[in-house]
């Protein structure tokens, strides 16, 4: 059970999660303060049978964070949604998995109890967008145990034309007709005493569009988590990739038009996100986080895009930055105060800020 309230100095997309800086609505009063439970989350987890001399086990959570209700007064209240799931096949040194989830080429996440509906630093960094998957784990290549190798297929999410009728249409990277690919090659390596975890991922897919149009989308990913001392902690990740809004990147489009919408291309990106994690008491610890995702400027010049047509369609740039107070005083008791500041520069130029001032309260049973 997860309640999270936040005071806005200026305007954010979305006041439960706020992903995006936006303008100001005119004649409107800058800033809010507002609460919710949404971000609960509800897991189930379950393991066995043996199968083929592999252990069996399963889990899938839900919350609440799919919009809200059709009613009056019912705004801080939300719709129930499915979130994550896994089913594993595990043997000795290898894995076979089904999941929803983010990609594999993106394993690790900031650390923040205000951002739960979405993770933290979203757009700003973070490729996390949850799809299905299927992927294969070996856990030591060529005989090493400190190397690791992961391959697996994804139906990625891409833009694709709502539909009154609430029915699901192909979207153009399943108009492709072949699945996404995704690998990721990690190695563990001991420096002076500290375990520090290294990796590197590669993403393909293929999206098809009208009039035969076709887009390429690629990622390379490196990721790394090292233990400085017994109580500092550093983590991130980096990408370069090109029509990657299905995961969570590319300022939340995949490709640009030109010419009033004559011809198609892939939009390129490049963004990341690192964090320091302090373990200050057994049952306090900090954490300090940046991230950015950047779309190319010498790509969205000259589009037919900058319009003014949304706030998503105008994004070029998205920086999140926060910091963060965990207390477990016990193991089923959190609270969380953390301030945020939000960045975000238009396709015209224009940026616009948002700080932060959230508190989360949870109880885990």
């Amino acid at each position: 059970l997860l309640f999270t309230s936040l005071l806005n100095n200026g305007t954010a997309d979305n006041l439960d999660v706020p992903t995006v800086a936006v303008a100001n609505p005119p004649n409107a009063a800058a800033g809010s303060l507002g609460a919710t439970a949404r971000q609960t989350v509800l897991s189930i987890s379950a393991s066995g049978p043996h199968i083929w001399g592999a252990k069996g086990s399963s889990e899938l959570s839900v919350d609440f964070f799919a919009g809200m209700p059709y009613s009056d007064y019912k705004t801080s209240a939300g719709n129930l949604r499915f979130r994550t799931g896994h089913a594993n096949l595990e043997w000795p040194g290898r894995s076979l998995i089904v999941s929803f989830d983010r990609p594999l080429i993106s394993p690790l996440q900031p650390t923040s109890w205000l951002s739960v509906g979405e993770p933290a630093l979203a757009w700003s960094g973070n490729l996390w967008t949850w799809s299905p998957q299927i992927e294969f784990k070996e856990n030591s290549i060529l005989n090493n145990p400190h190397i690791g190798l992961e391959f697996g297929l994804i139906d990625p999410a891409a833009p694709g034309v709502s539909t009154g009728s609430g029915l699901r249409l192909p979207d153009p990277s399943e108009r492709s007709r072949q699945p996404g690919y995704e690998a990721r090659l990690s190695s563990t390596i001991a420096w002076e005493g500290h375990q520090v975890n290294l990796g590197a991922g590669g993403y393909y897919s293929r999206q098809t569009y009208t009039f035969n149009r076709h887009v390429d989308a690629w990622a390379g990913t490196a990721d790394w988590n090292a233990s400085l001392t017994p109580r500092v902690e550093m983590s991130g990740e980096f990408y370069r990739g090109r029509a990657i809004g299905g995961l969570g990147g590319g300022a939340f489009k995949d490709y640009l038009t030109y010419g009033f919408y004559t011809s198609l291309r892939g939009l390129n990106a490049v963004g990341g996100w690192g964090q320091v994690k302090f373990k200050i008491l057994p049952s306090l610890e900090g954490n300090l986080a940046g991230g950015q995702d950047n779309a190319f400027a010498k790509d969205l010049r000259n589009s037919d895009l900058g319009l003014g047509l949304d706030d998503y369609t105008d994004l070029a740039r998205n920086r999140s930055i926060f910091g963060n107070l965990i207390f477990r005083p016990r193991p089923y008791l959190l609270l969380s105060t953390e301030f945020r500041q939000l960045k975000s520069w238009t396709i015209t130029g224009e940026s616009y800020q948002n700080r932060i001032l959230g508190f989360a309260g949870g109880y885990s049973f």
